[in-house]
């Protein structure tokens, strides 16, 4: 079976028969600043991206009391305690819906990850292209499937994850829908380039015939993103900021 995955939002078809599909992943590498984040979507849009991405969280429901209140002084630290440093990176819904606004402007699709449920289900009322489920939820089977309820293209990295895992994920999101992507992705950062093993890509396709397979990439420099989509990556997320662009 081929899978055409039609994004709502300007056109876009991510298929085995199509071109691959290309996510400037901003994430928090705007640090909490607004016009950052527009100068990345921009630089994004020049460079061909298909779509900008960013994340969003809930501190206060992602992290306990005890965490946020410690110090966090040091030199990536945007605050003196890891609340101030937290919430210093954190756009507010209505910033969200600005940059959504300004993305749709410009020509680039938006998209982001939720991180936790009240983040989940905001990005739901946003009518989003599709919904990032990170590595590090990658297992969170119920928040996938809170995910997947929603009806919406979902994209899952599946950092950290056994062969095990990733059957759980696939058999969780088709009991809604097969409008999904499963990511090769290896969570380091920067990803060493012994340990990245793209061979992964032509397993998940013999695994998961009827979904799109990608890669969601950490590493420096782009011979591994050039082997990933020869070996058949319909799905390509980058991590971009200040430095990439």
């Amino acid at each position: 079976m081929v899978l055409d995955l039609t994004f709502k939002k300007g056109g876009k078809v991510v298929g085995k028969n199509q071109p691959t599909f290309i996510i400037a992943e901003i994430g928090q590498n705007h640090q909490g600043n607004i016009q950052t984040a527009k100068v990345l979507i921009e630089a994004a849009k020049e460079c061909g991206a298909d779509c900008v991405k960013l994340q969003k969280t809930c501190i206060y429901e992602k992290y306990s009391k005890s965490v946020l209140q410690k110090p966090y002084r040091n030199q990536n630290s945007w605050g003196d305690t890891y609340e101030d440093h937290k919430q210093c990176l954190e756009f507010s819904e209505d910033q969200f819906v600005d940059l959504q606004k300004f993305a749709s402007k410009i020509g680039i699709l938006f998209a982001a990850s939720p991180m936790d449920y009240p983040s989940l289900k905001f990005l739901k009322t946003l009518d989003m292209p599709f919904i990032k489920i990170g590595s590090g939820d990658c297992n969170n089977l119920p928040f996938i499937e809170s995910a997947a309820q929603a009806n919406v293209p979902l994209i899952v990295s599946t950092g950290m994850q056994n062969l095990e895992m990733v059957q759980s994920v696939y058999k969780t999101i088709s009991a809604y829908h097969k409008k999904f992507c499963l990511l090769h992705c290896v969570s380091a950062y920067p990803a060493p380039l012994d340990d990245i093993n793209l061979s992964v890509l032509k397993l998940y396709e013999e695994k998961f015939p009827d979904v799109i397979i990608g890669y969601s990439g950490h590493e420096i420099g782009i011979d591994i993103s050039v082997a990933a989509v020869a070996l058949g990556a319909k799905v390509y997320r980058l991590q971009t900021g200040m430095l990439t662009l």
